[in-house]
């Protein structure tokens, strides 16, 4: 471990055995930060950093507070070292929890603010929206909180307030560090509206927090976080880790058992394992999925035996809930989990409950008890409060839960706005005749060059846009546009039209029915990149394009209309 001599600011490396009593800073880094590198040959531009102040005045405060040494994680880490700095930030919690004392210094808090005032600075700093600052929170037993010019403005005891306000955790935790006794869910909780500026950090800075070590792949993307989430699985039996909640409607219609990052725990806050409930089987991860034996409830039969739906917060989620009918068609189950949602350890509410869909392909879906027992989660955007739990159609089933790939994608996700905005830039007619005669949907259309905008409907359902062209004889031809719920845009073109067509349902029934077609020409095939010809020589294009207009990433679509010589080769 380097640490740094508060006199001298220079490092100093120890054996683990060897550390002698020393601070530790907690801040959130800024421009001019100071490396273990050009601590090593310090310059007269070094001196002169931000980065190089905030460590002189660390080092000033921990002398005058009798401290010889001092952590800060900018310049005491070998960050070219990846073995350094895996054991850096796989031993982090422990070297803040056996600090002395954590300086917290908040850049952009001025010190003669009243920290507990409505709105303040303190409660809004950026301190608080850091993934890294969390652990740096709750592990030392001492924090004390400097302003912007390094005046004390109060510690993590006189504040604690304000600070569980601001972040959710009980005062009991920020006092007294128990965090291993609050539920996975509650843990995740805290981190969910923190941020990190790597992905993978997001899972690393939550290692300590939960006990766990593993190593950094730093590439890995969100699967950072799955890893995280399988270590703890591997040393705990808490049902809350399965408690979260999909954020994105259209990533989110099949998912497994396991999130896809922290702020899927945002309403996790509450959530409690349930005590003396026989215990809880042990589940592992294999090739086929999670391994986990769980009560699930025949939808169909529960309602059959109770007459009303026993459920909560159907209204809640963004998907179209089915009928119990069609959630039998479907081979959905409510999966009950070992947690419920409570204020105290004393259960007042029924049990959690998930959807599983059951993966038996196009098949009429077989009894619970059948062979064919892999599932998928899915509304993942509900957990249920149940209410009343009954014995009827509940079977205790051991059942596999599969990841789907993407965790293991590395590119990143972009979030999907809705409705879906694109924009018709370019449109040449090469003296053809043909204009834009009529466009659907009319209300969402502003003329080209302009925006027309499409609603993904739900993961069961496509949107359609067409937009139709006529010349003066009355020829004329359409562009289809389609959204899937996956936010992927197709283009299509119809050649053969007639008098009072609607372009209502031609849309619709296009982008809903692949099997569908008005005419030889209607190409079930979507693409970003079609054509087609049309009477009298000509060809029309109709192009796809990802594009930015106004700052905002949209589609851009590009119409053409050129003569063309057609070659006809006589034997």
């Amino acid at each position: 471990m380097w640490l740094l001599d508060s006199s001298t600011i220079e490092l100093k490396e120890f054996a683990s055995q060897d550390i002698p009593d020393y601070a530790i800073l907690s801040h959130t880094w800024g421009e001019g930060e100071v490396s273990f590198q050009d601590m090593q040959g310090a310059s007269e531009e070094t001196y002169q950093t931000t980065g190089y102040e905030k460590i002189r005045r660390c080092c000033s405060q921990a002398a005058s507070d009798g401290f010889d040494y001092v952590w800060i994680d900018t310049c005491c880490i070998n960050k070219l070292s990846s073995s350094e700095l895996s054991e850096a930030i796989n031993s982090m919690y422990q070297w803040y929890s056996d600090a002395e004392v954590c300086y917290a210094y908040l850049v952009d808090v001025p010190s003669d603010e009243e920290p507990g005032s409505k709105r303040s600075a303190f409660a809004r700093c950026r301190w608080f929206t850091r993934g890294w600052a969390l652990q740096e929170l709750l592990a030392p037993s001492t924090v004390i909180f400097f302003g912007q010019d390094w005046v004390d403005i109060g510690t993590k005891a006189s504040l604690q307030t304000v600070i569980s306000k601001v972040t959710g955790i009980s005062p009991e935790v920020l006092l007294n560090g128990r965090v291993s006794r609050m539920s996975v869910g509650q843990r995740m909780s805290w981190a969910s509206r923190r941020q990190t500026t790597r992905i993978e950090d997001t899972a690393y800075c939550l290692m300590g927090l939960f006990g766990v070590n593993m190593p950094l792949l730093y590439g890995e993307g969100e699967k950072a976080f799955l890893r995280l989430q399988l270590e703890i699985i591997k040393s705990s039996d808490d049902h809350t880790i399965f408690s979260w909640t999909a954020t994105s409607t259209i990533e989110d219609y099949e998912r497994g058992l396991l999130a896809r990052r922290p702020a899927e725990f945002s309403n996790c806050g509450n959530v409690r394992q349930r005590v003396g409930t026989g215990g809880v089987s042990p589940y592992t991860m294999t090739n086929k999925g999670l391994c986990i034996e769980l009560h699930l409830i025949r939808m169909y039969d529960h309602y059959e035996t109770d007459g009303n739906r026993n459920f909560r917060n159907y209204a809640a989620s963004r998907y179209y809930i089915p009928s119990v009918f069609q959630m039998r068609e479907q081979g959905i189950y409510l999966a009950v989990l070992n947690c419920y949602y409570g204020d105290s350890s004393v259960q007042r509410s029924g049990p959690l409950g998930i959807y599983l869909k059951q993966k038996v392909g196009d098949s009429q879906p077989q009894d619970v008890s059948s062979v064919l027992n892999s599932y998928v989660r899915t509304y993942a955007d509900i957990a249920e409060n149940i209410e009343t739990l009954t014995n009827g159609g509940m079977k205790r089933t051991e059942v596999y839960v599969k990841e789907p790939s993407y965790v293991s994608n590395h590119r990143r996700r972009k979030q999907v706005q809705c409705p879906i905005s694109f924009y018709v830039m370019n449109v040449t007619m090469d003296g053809s005749g043909y204009a834009l005669s009529k466009a659907y949907p009319e209300t969402r259309w502003t003329g080209i060059g302009e925006r027309m905008q499409l609603d993904v409907l739900s993961p069961r359902r496509e949107s359609g846009g067409a937009l139709m062209f006529k010349n003066t004889r009355e020829d004329g031809f359409l562009v289809l546009l389609s959204i899937d719920f996956q936010s992927t845009l197709h283009c299509d073109i119809v050649t053969s039209i007639w008098s009072g067509i609607d372009l209502e349902e031609v849309a619709h029934r296009r982008s809903t029915d692949d099997d569908w077609s008005m005419t030889d020409t209607y190409d079930s095939v979507r693409c970003d990149r079609v054509q087609a010809w049309l009477p009298g020589g000509y060809v029309v294009f109709v192009a796809l394009r990802p594009g930015c207009v106004s700052g905002n990433r949209t589609t851009l679509i590009d119409i053409t209309i050129r003569k063309e010589i057609k070659l006809e080769i006589q034997r």
